[in-house]
């Protein structure tokens, strides 16, 4: 039975990296188009990128897999449990020899068919011997994890005792709950993570815990996000995210939660970064934890800061071909606005306006002549209600360039920038 789960877990390994190195690959690849695409063509292609992509990964990672089963069996790969072949020691008058003999599942040779499988001695329901652990593993089922009388013979086969089942992703009733309610909106600080590519930029929240008695807490998130969580010593550096880093989970409580157990010293000050695995994510979400004691949740002041403008782009204002490569004739009123910053980090531009409203972002300057020159960035409506929302990092002591315009050719209208950084 041990081959059984051994072989369980390395296929659920093989997938698991199978996917986790298809979706870096695909993270990493870059879209590079000749000319400037509108929004609903961009979408059109991102969607068909990724349900290319959903539909591509399955199928290699099979093909992949058949034909390492089908190498095994073409050579003739003796298994490390002599299930497909075993040996035979024949005596000579002056020499010994050694030759392997298949193995045999009722009328099933291993020799001819990989697929040999009959059931497990003792019975027990899905269980299934075969030529090698892997194909019949693949032949085989869990079901006797989900009978009671089905998991006593298997203890009883194995000589171990049968420990009590213990709940899953249940914070222990008997210790004391703290609770905290909050969200992360286009407001929220935005960073990359430690685990993640630079150019990956989540939203997340700092939530200083201190606790009065020194013991083992347990930290579950609750949100309809894929929630990720790091508990780190006395502060967090936004710049550093690896430093004083203590603790770290996105999975352990099932359902996209996080749930992180941590010995907590009294008196000494935690932060907890409440953050999602996806880039761009936004919610509502609470953090139930449990100890021998309450523990005192607040939220840590943010150094971001606000910046306003507002203007109006009226028929005074210029007009541009937005597209350069395209044969379209549409003109579009827009309003130039130069930025500096005084330190280089990540910050947030959103507008907000009655006009369906397009921004991009231009290093150095900005000529409307050549609108793809120097464009850093772009967006028409990730902030929602058809405003725009860029994250960029911005360099100190250089010039950028935000152009604010419309989805839709000659409109005109009031709007306001929000700078968050």
């Amino acid at each position: 039975m041990f081959s059984h789960f051994q072989a369980l877990l390395i296929l659920c390994n093989l997938i698991k990296d199978a996917v986790n190195d298809a979706r870096q690959n695909y993270l990493t690849s870059s879209v590079i188009s000749a000319s400037m695409i509108d929004y609903n063509t961009f979408n059109e292609q991102m969607n068909a990128s990724l349900s290319q992509f959903k539909s591509t990964l399955p199928n290699q990672f099979s093909n992949n897999f058949q034909l390492i089963r089908e190498m095994v069996q073409a050579n003739g790969l003796v298994s490390l449990y002599s299930s497909n072949w075993y040996p035979l020691l024949h005596d000579w008058t002056d020499y010994q020899t050694v030759y392997m003999e298949p193995q045999y599942y009722g009328n099933c040779s291993c020799f001819t068919s990989s697929s040999c499988t009959q059931p497990a001695a003792p019975h027990m329901k899905g269980y299934l011997v075969g030529c090698t652990p892997i194909e019949a593993l693949l032949r085989s089922s869990i079901a006797c994890l989900y009978e009671q009388d089905c998991i006593n013979t298997f203890t009883v086969y194995l000589n171990l005792p049968l420990p009590a089942p213990l709940p899953l992703n249940i914070i222990d009733s008997s210790g004391i709950q703290s609770t905290y309610s909050s969200a992360l909106t286009i407001y929220s600080q935005v960073y990359s993570r430690p685990d993640s590519l630079l150019t990956t930029l989540c939203y997340f929240q700092d939530i200083q815990m201190e606790v009065t008695t020194t013991g083992t807490y347990t930290i579950l998130s609750n949100s309809s996000m894929d929630a990720y969580g790091y508990i780190y010593n006395n502060s967090f550096n936004i710049s550093n995210p690896a430093q004083n880093l203590l603790t770290s989970d996105n999975d352990a409580g099932g359902n996209g939660q996080f749930m992180l157990k941590i010995v907590l010293q009294a008196g000494v000050k935690y932060i907890l970064t409440m953050t999602t695995f996806w880039s761009n994510t936004l919610g509502v979400y609470s953090i139930i934890g449990s100890g021998p004691d309450l523990i005192n949740f607040s939220t840590v002041n943010s150094s971001k800061i606000q910046s306003d403008y507002s203007s109006a782009l009226t028929i005074y204002s210029p007009m541009y071909f937005r597209d350069r490569n395209s044969s379209s004739t549409s003109l579009f009123y827009y309003e130039a606005i130069q930025i500096s910053v005084s330190m280089t980090g990540i910050y947030t531009i959103v507008s907000n306006s009655n006009m369906d409203s397009k921004g991009y972002i231009y290093r150095n300057n900005f000529n409307a002549s050549f609108p793809d020159e120097n464009l850093l960035f772009i967006d028409d409506n990730m902030a929602g209600h058809e405003q725009f929302m860029l994250t960029v990092i911005l360099d100190a002591m250089i010039n950028y360039i935000l152009v604010v315009t419309t989805y839709s050719e000659s409109v005109m209208g009031t709007f306001s920038i929000i700078g968050l950084g």
